[in-house]
């Protein structure tokens, strides 16, 4: 039932993820010119920076959450409320979604899977099976014409 219940939540956060990008790509394309084969790269970076400052805000959001002192608390998470967002409670809903112990939990998963990966993914469209596959294959050629 709780994975249920979190796909759930999981599919709200990211309808209202997509109704952001969407805004986002229609602000872009009402103000700039953009041809298609550069779209991509701009929507991309885009999303790119939109989740580092997430992330920026949701660190600065659990720093302040374990302070003790709770009137200076409040003010500093107003202080910390981007100027694009108008109602106040959608910042708060965003405020106790960062620091609910799912997304705790979910945040801690994937900093473990991150800290595992030994190697960064730098083949281009290939994958590492097919880098490998080709890399024995020009060995065994290699080894055919010298040998």
């Amino acid at each position: 039932m709780a994975g249920r219940s979190t796909a759930a939540a999981d599919h709200g956060r990211s309808s209202r993820w997509l109704d952001a990008t969407r805004q986002q790509h229609d602000n872009s394309t009402q103000q700039f010119n953009v041809d298609g084969s550069h779209r991509r790269y701009i929507m991309s970076a885009m999303g790119r920076s939109w989740r580092n400052y997430k992330s920026i805000l949701t660190r600065k959001i659990r720093a302040l959450v374990k302070s003790n002192d709770v009137t200076r608390k409040l003010e500093a998470l107003k202080g910390l409320k981007p100027r694009n967002i108008k109602s106040e409670r959608q910042w708060q809903r965003f405020i106790k979604e960062r620091i609910f112990v799912e997304f705790k939990l979910k945040s801690k998963r994937f900093q473990k899977m991150r800290s595992k990966q030994t190697n960064i993914h730098r083949t281009s469209r290939k994958g590492m099976a097919r880098l490998r596959h080709e890399m024995v294959r020009k060995i065994h050629i290699i080894k055919f014409i010298y040998y």
